[in-house]
């Protein structure tokens, strides 16, 4: 999985020039609302339907674990796809996975002391995240931009390959996280199905 996730980053590389992030540094505006969308209301908005909508203490946490998580590298795919801002969203994605080595672990604290009654302290691996960011993210996207400037022509003709790979690897993750977890899947899906 970490060698398709650095395919996809490789391939975004490939369409990306160091002025797509100077604009975004330029014009900051579209970058804080993300951040503010992400850290801010998303979670207050999953706590808001837990509250309208009650479930057991554990799928709770859970649910306010995934709206304090950064988004994932292959949200950066999606965006290409969607002929979105790429620039803008892996700078997001690397900033946000930062950001949360602080609001992650607050958030899981809060939410398993409402939720579950239990007040403990979260460590959160924060050297492994940022390694992490560095190799999943950064090195890839990097070498991918360096490809670019060398070898303009191939790197152009070699983008849209790239990205059929990449629109390939992200579906063989997401697929076999969902062989390996069905168990777990169908556990989870028929306790909420119970909830009142």
């Amino acid at each position: 999985m970490p060698l398709l996730l650095a395919l996809i980053m490789f391939s975004l590389g490939l369409g990306l020039v160091p002025a797509d992030f100077r604009r975004i540094a330029a014009q900051p505006r579209a970058f804080l609302l993300g951040f503010a969308c992400h850290f801010v209301l998303l979670p207050l908005m999953c706590f808001a339907l837990l509250s309208v909508f009650p479930l057991p203490g554990a799928i709770a946490v859970g649910f306010m674990l995934i709206a304090a998580c950064p988004t994932g590298t292959t949200s950066n795919l999606l965006t290409y796809i969607a002929r979105g801002d790429v620039a803008l969203a892996l700078s997001f994605t690397a900033a946000a996975s930062l950001m949360t080595i602080i609001t992650l672990p607050l958030i899981v604290t809060l939410a398993m002391g409402h939720f579950l009654g239990a007040h403990q302290q979260i460590d959160f691996p924060v050297g492994f995240m940022m390694i992490q960011v560095f190799a999943m993210l950064g090195l890839p996207v990097a070498l991918g931009m360096l490809a670019r400037r060398i070898w303009p022509r191939a790197a152009q003709r070699l983008e849209p390959l790239a990205t059929r790979l990449s629109t390939l690897a992200f579906a063989i993750i997401v697929v076999g996280a969902l062989v390996k977890n069905w168990g777990l899947f169908e556990q989870s899906f028929s306790v909420v199905e119970r909830a009142p």
